[in-house]
């Protein structure tokens, strides 16, 4: 990740300092974000997460998603098999009996028994084929 954060003075609204973080903070944030999401508008009775992508800002989600749900359930999908293994270890690691999707996880059939879907990926084409809403399924896009 990249970014930074600035801090400005609230009065003369002046630079005062700059943490230069290389995204560490806004991994954290969103991460956080979709927790709130996740609180606020899933399901209380989710009987699992599915996450899409394996990077670091899949890993801040689930981190963040421990703390809002007991469900320990994970079904995770990535475009690099060798990047999804690594996260299914480290999701291991953080207490989830977490499973790769199975590899027709893009179509509607494999997630229709999720009920909350984190994608945390920056593709721009679609990587959930998901036209229209599927009862007890609750989609969070980070």
């Amino acid at each position: 990740s990249q970014g930074l954060m600035l801090l400005f003075e609230q009065r003369t609204g002046h630079l005062s300092a700059i943490l230069i973080d290389n995204g560490k903070l806004t991994d954290l944030r969103t991460g956080a974000a979709g927790a709130v999401a996740a609180h606020s508008l899933a399901n209380q009775d989710i009987s699992a997460i599915g996450i899409i992508g394996a990077g670091t800002q899949a890993r801040c989600q689930l981190s963040q998603l421990k703390a809002v749900t007991p469900t320990r359930r994970v079904y995770a999908w990535a475009r690099h098999p060798e990047r999804l293994t690594a996260f299914i270890s480290d999701a291991r690691g953080m207490g989830f009996d977490a499973v790769a999707a199975a590899v027709e996880s893009s179509s509607r059939r494999s997630w229709e028994s999720r009920t909350t879907i984190s994608a945390k990926t920056d593709r721009i084409d679609p990587c959930l084929d998901i036209k229209s809403p599927v009862a007890g399924v609750k989609r969070f896009c980070c």
